[in-house]
């Protein structure tokens, strides 16, 4: 495992070692057409970059925001997004993480 004197240096080596992680799913059909970022990829681009330098991310909560009414081609049907928080963790402190997922 890399040695970093503080959080900041951690995350930045991380995302030296990750760059740009591309768009590797597409959605096109029930009125929607567009390409998206997996989690699945996020996670296998990270996780070892990560893990090396000493960082670990643990969902804290997850809340509904709200179901809104999603109009489409083909009519009507209830999206959903959630707010996630979040806690990095490394040895020489923590950081508050909030995501919203939307489906």
């Amino acid at each position: 495992m890399v040695k970093h004197t503080n959080i900041a240096d951690a995350i930045c080596a991380v995302m030296a070692d990750v760059g740009q992680i591309e768009r590797d799913r597409k959605i096109d059909g029930g009125g929607a057409r567009y390409a998206y970022l997996s989690d699945d990829a996020v996670v296998a681009k990270v996780q070892a970059s990560m893990a090396r330098n000493g960082l670990a991310l643990v969902p804290e909560s997850m809340a509904i925001i709200d179901h809104p009414v999603v109009k489409t081609s083909k009519g009507e049907t209830v999206g959903l997004r959630i707010l996630v928080e979040w806690r990095l963790h490394h040895s020489t402190g923590t950081v508050s993480l909030a995501t919203i997922g939307a489906g």
